[in-house]
This record gives structure tokens, sequence and C-alpha cells, in this order.
């Protein structure tokens, strides 16, 4: 009987147990349940046998074992021996034929008949027997395994049950698809029943990859997964659940995330060894020799592999996939079920056996394809047989190829084990530049840089090839490692690139992108202008695109009011796979920039032309559109599922420091607003600020800004101007104040209220100077809010309030309603504060805005705002009642301890004191009807 998986059913199955529940309580039935082994059959079983709403006293199971001479009825009589009849049960006289065989029931089954002198009639009558018992037994699920391996006796009293069914029975048959018994199942199962009897078959199909993904989630009891590990479990596995559960059985938990290699759990390689073992010399020959090509294989090409005649090969491959070993395409070719299988075959042989196959595969190869050489397959085979020449030959041209199809972590993959085996410095050199450039845009590890950082200091390039391999180790170290170690690498490239000026141009068009150096905005400029005018040498259309794009992005990030139209300058389509990358990344650091600035409407055009650049295609330039995607919806109030999503990318993309420190950026965010978690939203940003020290631009402006709210909200003034600081001075050596929309209006209020509110006045000046002639709504806007801060401060209330309903308009205008909320909050306090009777409902409004967001952590404070001057919200005739229903605030309360919050966080993030929440927590549990707060995830 085949192992049952633990994790829950998946929806397709589910759909499947219903239906064979609705089945069993309909008897007389025959539910029929196939599928291949491990695929889950079992575990319907058992969820069927142990469903509530299946009413049937009596569930009797067995299984049909796996012999060569199994004993006549031995699966049925092992499940009724586990019969108990009840007191005073009379069965009809001819179940006394089964005393012999039963007896565990001899007590209850009348005396034994004289014996029949044929062993035909005795055959005859102990069926009449075993059908009159059934049906004696009420009501009764009888459930038989694995019918493929069922006895002849066994069949014969299944072929008298579909013609003569007792009423009262539900019979549950599984078994496994397995071409040795497949006329014989057939035959069975395809004979014609009585017409009372419902027929139920269901064949049990292997998970998808959303299946697979839930399953692993279960299992590892994680709430996010990489893209990446999923598909590569789904590979590997074939979405059979029995290997699913195998594979995460066998990973090492503690990994974050899981990598996608997985080694053959113990389970897998068993079984697979096993049934190899139990196959004659040629078929096992043939299997192995499958499981050398990796690729499904025709019988000719098995051939050429072993040598064998092609009769010899024909039985061979049917008396494997007889045995479940290889499988038979709908392109008349074999493979291995699965990547797992075909790992265990092939770590099971000895290796002078594989080296011999696989040169005999790639000759093969060489010898039969009429249409382009399989180029990755060729070296991979000669790889592992040992011919290191015809290798790395192969290697480098599949890498070519991949690169033309924009296939780069193929080409990277390809050549980081070239580069190390090359056996001369010339082609070392050689393989370690493509490695670079293919490196560029692939999704692999931190090697490609260890590698080139070798091949510079051991193999003395000549200055051109220095040069290359410098910029490109510099592009390489900025993506992987953010900081200033990689521009300078780029930079100190330049002199080795006289001869080479498209190369030029682009190390100076990755140096003028503003954000990524702290270098005064006018270097940047001029390194831009310098790319500019080398771009016209660029042979590649695809370097002069990135070169543009670069350029228009420059401008963007710098609010430069010539950068729409520079960016509207850059074609919406290309035609090769290097120009539409060029056009997908430049995008996404358009989008980025637009939602900086406070141009959403720009920022949607710019994902759109990504996306639409991008296709189908999976590269680390993908990760750039969902991060600035997040951001997007971030500002613009598009929260629903976005912690979760913002989870999702920060696990997709940990190799890229960037867009981690986006993810996070955006998670940290949405806790802290959503359910004013101070502690695990403090966690959050200064992992941000400890992946990357670079982005002045986004990440490190935002995340100070978020940390020093906190700070503020605790009283803690100076901290929060100390948080901040650091970013103001980088911005204040940059120029770019544009940037700083979000640190300097936190920073504004935390001087004044730490009474220095003459360096408020000198830091609203200095902002407002620094974004002069700047295409920056949003800095326009924070420089509005951060003046109606100082007003307020100055004892200026009247105007502080008209300066936040101008501010809460220009956050309006470019879609930010968090950030319009917090100013029109601002406003009602404000008027509140004069004794404006407008100051209530300016409040209320933010309180509304803030409950259609979520925003949990500002909405406690409005409400105290109110409180604080004497408004009560609830009807003047009473409290409202909600009886058996949740309050508001006992939602609001039992939602943040649902999620993990202690009663003490709960207090400090809805401002109530630890026994208002100790007694919110108890009511909702009262109408709950739940006996403590571990049972409110739940609910």
């Amino acid at each position: 009987m085949e192992a049952s998986p633990q994790a829950a059913v998946p929806p397709s199955r589910e759909r499947i147990l219903r239906e064979l529940i609705q089945a069993a309580v309909r008897p007389p039935s025959v539910l029929v349940i196939s599928g291949e082994t491990g695929i889950g059959k079992t575990h319907l079983v058992d969820r069927l046998l142990g469903d509530p709403a299946l009413d049937v006293p009596t569930r009797l199971r067995s299984c049909c074992p796996e012999l060569h001479d199994p004993l006549p009825l031995m699966p049925v009589l092992e499940a009724l021996s586990a019969w108990s009849p009840p007191a005073h049960t009379l069965l009809p006289p001819v179940t006394g034929a089964l005393r012999p065989l039963l007896p565990e029931l001899g007590h209850h089954l009348p005396p034994s008949a004289a014996e029949l002198p044929d062993a035909g009639d005795t055959a005859s009558r102990r069926m009449r027997a075993l059908r009159a018992l059934l049906d004696s037994m009420g009501p009764t699920i009888l459930v038989l395994e694995d019918i493929q391996w069922a006895d002849r006796s066994t069949t014969d009293l299944l072929r008298l049950l579909f013609a003569r069914p007792p009423q009262a029975l539900t019979l549950v048959l599984t078994h496994r698809d397995d071409p040795r018994h497949a006329d014989a199942l057939r035959g069975l199962l395809s004979r014609s029943t009585s017409a009372s009897l419902h027929r139920t078959d269901h064949r049990v199909a292997p998970l998808d990859t959303t299946e697979v993904a839930e399953l692993a989630r279960r299992r590892l009891d994680r709430r996010t997964l990489t893209q990446d590990f999923i598909a590569a479990l789904h590979r590997d596995t074939a979405g059979i659940p029995g290997d699913v559960e195998a594979v995460l059985g066998h990973l090492d938990t503690s990994s974050a995330p899981p990598a996608t290699q997985f080694g053959v759990p113990d389970l897998v390689r068993g079984r697979i060894l096993a049934a190899l073992q139990g196959l004659e010399a040629d078929a096992r020959t043939i299997v192995e020799a499958a499981a050398v090509a990796r690729t499904p294989a025709t019988v000719r090409h098995l051939a050429a592999l072993t040598g064998l005649p092609r009769p010899a090969v024909e039985r061979a491959c049917e008396s494997a996939r007889r045995h479940a070993l290889l499988y038979l395409d709908e392109t008349s070719t074999y493979r291995l079920r699965h990547p797992l299988a075909q790992q265990a075959v092939y770590q099971g042989m000895p290796v002078h056996r594989r080296r011999a196959l696989h040169l005999r595969a790639a000759r093969a190869l060489i010898a039969h394809q009429q249409r382009g050489l399989p180029l990755d397959q060729l070296a991979w085979h000669y790889q592992h047989g040992g011919h290191t020449t015809h290798w790395l030959r192969y290697a480098e041209a599949a890498a070519d190829h991949a690169t033309q199809q924009a296939d780069h972590d193929a080409a990277a993959e390809l050549l980081l084990d070239a580069v190390q085996s090359a056996p001369t410095r010339r082609l070392r050199i050689r393989l370690a530049v493509k490695l670079g450039h293919a490196d560029l845009h692939a999704r692999s590890s931190h090697q490609a840089i260890d590698i080139l950082r070798h091949v510079l200091d051991t193999d003395h390039p000549d200055t051109a090839a220095r040069g290359e391999l410098r910029l490109l180790l510099g592009i390489l170290m900025s993506q992987h490692s953010p900081g200033a170690t990689g521009l300078d690498e780029i930079a100190a490239a330049i002199p080795d690139l006289t001869t080479r000026p498209e190369l030029v141009a682009r190390a100076t068009a990755v140096l003028a992108l503003p954000h990524t150096t702290g270098q005064p905005l006018a270097k940047h400029l001029a390194w831009m202008a310098q790319a500019d005018q080398l771009a016209p040498h660029a042979p590649d259309p695809a370097l002069r695109l990135a070169i543009a794009a670069h350029h228009a992005s420059a401008l963007m990030f710098t609010a430069d009011p010539r950068a729409r139209q520079t960016a509207d300058d850059l074609p919406d389509t290309a035609e090769t796979p290097g120009e539409k990358l060029a056009i997908a990344r430049g995008n996404a650091d358009l989008a980025h920039a637009a939602t900086l600035l406070g141009h959403p409407h720009l920022a949607r055009t710019y994902l759109h032309r990504a996306h639409r650049a991008l296709g189908h295609m999976r590269t680390r330039h993908t990760g750039h559109t969902e991060s600035a995607q997040l951001l997007l919806d971030w500002h613009s109030g598009t929260w629903d599922g976005l912690d979760r999503r913002a989870a999702a990318v920060a696990a997709d993309y940990t190799d890229i420091p960037a867009l981690t420190a986006e993810a996070l950026l955006v998670q940290g965010a949405h806790v802290l607003a959503t359910q004013g978690n101070l502690n695990e939203a403090r966690r959050l940003l200064q992992r941000v600020i400890a992946i990357t020290r670079y982005d002045t631009s986004i990440v490190l402006p935002a995340s100070a800004a978020l940390i020093a709210r906190i700070e503020s909200s605790a009283g803690r003034f100076a901290q929060a101007v100390e948080t901040t600081e650091p970013v103001l001075t980088h911005l204040r050596r940059t120029g770019a104040w544009m940037w700083a929309m979000t640190v300097v209006t936190v920073t504004v209020e935390a001087l004044v209220r730490d009474g220095r509110t003459a360096a408020a006045a000198d830091l609203v000046k200095e902002f407002a100077d620094g974004i002069t002639d700047r295409d920056a709504p949003a800095a326009q806007a924070a420089l509005t809010t951060s003046r109606a801060v100082l007003a307020n401060a100055e004892r200026r209330p009247r105007e502080a309030a008209a300066a936040y309903e101008h501010a809460a308009r220009a956050w309006r205008r470019i879609q930010r309603p968090y950030d319009t909320a917090r100013a029109i909050e601002a406003q009602g306090a404000c008027l509140l504060s004069l004794g404006d009777p407008a100051g209530q409902p300016t409040l209320m409004q933010a309180l509304d805005a803030y409950t259609d967001l979520g925003a949990a952590w500002d909405t406690a404070r409005a409400r105290r705002t109110l409180r604080d001057h004497g408004i009560i919200l609830n009807h003047r005739r009473g409290p409202r009642g909600y009886g058996s229903a949740l309050s508001p605030r006992e939602r609001e309360v039992a939602s943040l301890a649902a999620t993990g919050h202690s009663n003490r966080q709960i207090a400090e993030a809805l401002q109530l004191s630890p026994r208002t929440v100790e007694q919110h927590i108890a009511k909702a549990l009262s109408k709950l009807n739940l006996r403590s707060r571990n049972d409110l995830p739940i609910a």
C-alpha cells in the first residue's frame, strides 16, 4: 500500500473527494480510483473513510499484496476478519461455508455445511457465502486497494458483486497505472454491471504548480516560497505527491529560501533501484541509457547508445514500461518519469559505465541529428564523458546560442564550469568575458564575480581584455553587493578601454545613474554627456538602446523637465531579445523614478512598456518591474494582498539586494500602517538598511523616515532626528533634494517637537531651494506639508490649517491617499485647536480614509485626537449594540491578537491600555465561542 501524504487535499482532489462521498452514500455503488504510484490514492481513501458526512457504520479495508503465488481471497478475508457483528446477528446458513476461512467470526457464523465432492462447487458455494455475508452486514464500505495484484478468486468475487451487488454495499477499489496488468484490469472493470449499481471512476492526476506550492508551504511551515523553488520542485517530482513529500522531508528546512537543487530522497532512490533490479539485463541497460540521455529518446537513439539490435531494444523498452520505469510519450519517445528518477538511476551506475554511455550518446547525437546540433546536450555528454576539449568547444557554442536567444541563465550556467576547467590562459580569458556578459542578465550566484576576479588576478589579460573584465566585474558587483566598490571598479576600467569606445559609453552610462554612487549630480550629468557622445560608436543596437534608456532614467531620477520627452523618444518595441531587455530595464527604472517623484500615470505607462518588452522572458529585469509595481501600489493605496506580494518578491530575489530591499521596505511600511506593529516594522526596515546602503533615492530615505516616525510616536524626537540625519547629509552632498520628500517632513516634525524650530525652518528653506525648477510633484507636496508643520510650531495654526489643506490637495492630485489622509488629519487637528467646528468633520474625513485603506495605526491616532478634544464617536443615545457580532474595536483587537501580537503590542499600536485590550479579547472570545486566543487565527 502506498504511503499517504500528510498535507491537506489540494483543490483538484477536494472535488474528487466530494464526488466520492456523494457516491458512497448511495449504495449499491462501486468507486474506482486509479493513478500512478505515489499519486495519493490512499490519502483520498483515508479522507473518504474519515469524513464525518459518511454515515456508514461498517468500514472494512484491505490491500492486495504483490505476491508471486497469492492466497485465494486473501485481501477480502483479511478485511472481513476485522468485522465485529452486532449482538444477536443472524447470518444466512450458506455463510457457514466461511468458517474454515474466517476463524475470527467462527462464533457468529452458522455451522459448516457438508463438504461438496467437486472443488468447483465448493468455490461456488464460497462465493455465494461471501456475497451473502456482505449482504447481511447492512450499510458497509469495503475498500480493496491495489487490485492490479488481486488473485483470481478475488477478481471472480468482484465480478459476482458487480453483477449481483448487495444493496447496502459501497465497494471502493484502487489500482495503479501498471501496464503489466492493464489487460486484466480492463477485462475486470469493463464488464457489464447490474443496472442498480452506481459506478464512479476517478483517475487521480499529478499536482499542478499551485497545488505543489500549497503543499510545500504547509509542509515547510513557510508563508512564502520562491517561484524558482516551486518550479524546480514541480519539475523534479512531476507533481507526484508522494515524491513531493519525500523531497520536502529530505530538505534542510533551515535554509532561507530553500535551494532549488534537490538530492534524491532515500525513499525515491530505494523504490527506483528496487524496480531496476527486477528487470532483465537488456531492459536495465535501456533504462540506464535513458538516464544518461536525460531527454526523451527514440528506440533508434537508445539502440545507438546501447549497441543492442532494434528488436531487443523494443522488447526491453516494453519491459521497462511495464515495470513503470520508462514512460512512452505522445511523440513515441521514452523517458524516465521525472528528474528524480533519472538521477536515482544515473547515480546508481558505475562511473566507467556512465562515461562510456555519455560518449556514445554524444556520437549518436552527431550521427543522427538531421537539423541543428543540440549544443548544450553535446557539451553535457562530453563533459561527463571526460572529453574536455570537445566539452569546452560545445559549451562555448551553446552559451553563444543561448545568449542570442536571451537565455542568459543557461549561458551563465554553461560558462561557469567551462571557465574554471579551461586549460589555457587565452581560453579562460575569452570564456570569462562571455560569462560576465551573460551574468549581467542572469539569475546566477556570486560565483561569476569570484571567477572574473580570479582571471583578472592570475591570468594577467592584455589591456583591452582587462578593461572589459573590470567593467563587467564592477557592474556585477554593483548588482550583487551594492556599494561604492563595484562603481570604483567600473571607473577604474575606463582608462583600459580607449580602443573600445562602446564599452566606455556603457561604463559612463552606468555611472551616470545618480542614485547609485552618492556623487554630486553635476558629476553624474558629466558622465551622461560622455556616454551620449560615445553611444553612436556602439555597433550593437541593444547597447545603444541601453545607453539611451540610462540617459532617460538619469534625467527622470533628477526630476529634470526634459525627462518625459527623452523617455517618450525611446522605442516601444524591438526585434532582438537584447533590445527588448534594454527597453524593459529602462522602463522599469523610469517607473521607479516616476513613482518616487509623484507621476503615477507615467509610472503605469512605463510599467506597461516594460511588461510588454519582457513578454514571457524571466530575468532579473522581471524583478525590477515587480518591485516597481509594489512601490506604485503602496503609494496609490492598492494595499490588498500587498504584504503577501512583497514577501514573495523578497523571497524570489534574494540574490538581488536592491529588489529585496524595496520589497522589505513595502512590507515594513504596510506592517506599520495596517497593524501598528512597531517592533516588526522596525525589524524589517533595519534589514532594508543593512541590505543596501547605496540607493539614496528610494530605499534609504523612505526606510529612515519610517523608523523616525516610530521613534517620534514614542516621544523620542531626538532619536528620530538622528535617524534621518545621515540621509540628509548625503542628500546635501549630492544636491538631490528631490529625493528628500520622505525624510524632510518627518524630520521637521521631530525637530519642532524637540524644541528646535529654527533648525526646522532652516531645513525647510534648504529643501525649497533644492527642488526649485524640478519636476517633482511629490517633493512639492512634501514641502507644503513641511511648511504647514512649521507654521503650526510657530503658533500660526490658521495658516497651518490652510497649508495642510493645500498639501492634501497636492497629495490627492498625485494619487497618494495615505499622504492625503495624513495631511487632512493634521488640518483637522489644527482646526480643533482653534475651536473651529470644521475640525471635527475634517478629522472624520481622515478617519474614513484611514479605515478605507486599513491603516489601523493611523486610525487609532485620529480617534485619540478626537477623544482628546472631547468628541465621542458613539451615538448620543448610547453605544451601538452589536449583539453576538464583534464590534469594530473588538474585531480590530482580535485581528491583531490572531496574528501573534501580545496585549502590550496591541495596546501600543491602538493607543489603548493593556487592561482594555484584555477586556476586548475576552469579549471577542466569548462571542466567537472560542476557548483561547490560540483559536483566533482559525476564527
